[in-house]
Order: C-alpha cells, then structure tokens, then sequence
C-alpha cells in the first residue's frame, strides 16, 4: 500500500482535529530512528524528497512515524504507508534552504569582544 502526499493529508484531517505531535516513548524513538537509519539514503535519492525525518503518528497516538518531506510540485515516486512496519507521513512544502539568501541582512547573534592585551610593565 501507498500514500501519497495528498492521501496522508486527507487522513491528517479525518476524524477529530488531531495534534500536530504527539508523546512518543525513547523505546518508540528508538525503534523509529533504526527504521529511518535503514531507509533513508533510498528515500532521499528518489525524485521530490529532501528530507527524512522521525515524528509522531497522527492516526496512532504513541506510535512513532517516518516523516518524508517532499518538494512541492516536483513528482515523486508513491511512498509506502509503512515501512519496516513504521507508519508513513508524508509533508509537502517548498525546497528547503540553508542560511540566508542575501536577501536579509547577517546578524550577529553573540559577540565577544576581542580581549585587551596585557598592559606591558
């Protein structure tokens, strides 16, 4: 079975309004961490995805999930409801990107000042 972006945003939205996140046990982040280890260089070589991650499952509170975060509008081959027997969410957004594009500003957030040489005797 698969799911597809849309599928995963449809169940997200059945049932009661559910949290965003959920508590997960370390033994539930345990097991989740090993499946994501085993699967994602596969995940992150397929077209549209650029990023893998461990979250909690929507439709299973206490069960850990693999977050697949794909490029929005770039089509992407289906991705499995479970992997390794690990629920699947899929989140849909636009290409993520490190620092800043220049756009803005550099800011500093912590300066230390230079230290003052030692008065000579």
């Amino acid at each position: 079975m698969t799911a597809a972006a849309a599928d995963s945003a449809t169940n997200e939205r059945a049932g009661d309004a559910p949290r965003l996140v959920y508590a997960i046990s370390a033994a539930e982040l345990t097991r989740a961490s090993v499946v994501k280890t085993a699967h994602a260089k596969d995940l992150m070589k397929m077209a549209g995805v650029q990023g893998v991650g461990v979250t909690s499952s929507v439709d299973a509170p206490g069960e850990a999930a693999l977050m697949i975060f794909v490029i929005r509008g770039v089509a992407h081959p289906p991705i499995p409801a479970v992997i390794d027997g690990l629920r699947t969410r899929v989140r849909e957004s636009s290409r993520f990107r490190a620092g800043n594009s220049g756009a803005e500003p550099r800011r500093t957030v912590c300066r230390v000042p230079a230290a003052k040489p030692a008065p000579k005797r």
